[in-house]
């Protein structure tokens, strides 16, 4: 396993813009700790993670609470539906409207 090494990066604004020869020695460095992290995961984790089937996760409980709460919205949505008709306080105001709309289209046919 590769072992890490320490590096100090201090870049001096000179107004030379990001061409400035400051900024190499950091992104060297950068760029080596990003090498040496994914040649690290794919030394240990990677391999974990394909024994173990990392990806194929999931979970029967959070997938039963998903079940549940989509058959509670459609019994929701079911109710709702049933409790409109023309006696119910929306559907009074849906027939009132409906009327006015009628009235009014009735005179613009006159």
């Amino acid at each position: 396993m590769p072992h890490a090494k320490s590096v100090i990066c201090t870049t001096v604004y000179t107004g030379e813009g990001i061409g400035d020869a400051n900024i190499q020695p950091c992104l060297t460095a950068v760029t080596s700790v990003s090498d040496g992290l994914k040649g690290l995961y794919n030394e240990t984790l990677k391999p974990l993670e394909q024994t173990y089937h990392f990806n194929d996760f999931s979970s029967p409980t959070l997938n039963l609470v998903e079940e549940k709460d989509k058959k509670v919205k459609e019994l929701q949505d079911k109710i709702v539906a049933v409790n409109f008709t023309p006696e119910s306080k929306m559907g009074k105001m849906l027939m009132a409207k409906c009327r006015t709309l009628q009235e009014e289209n009735e005179e613009i046919g006159n």
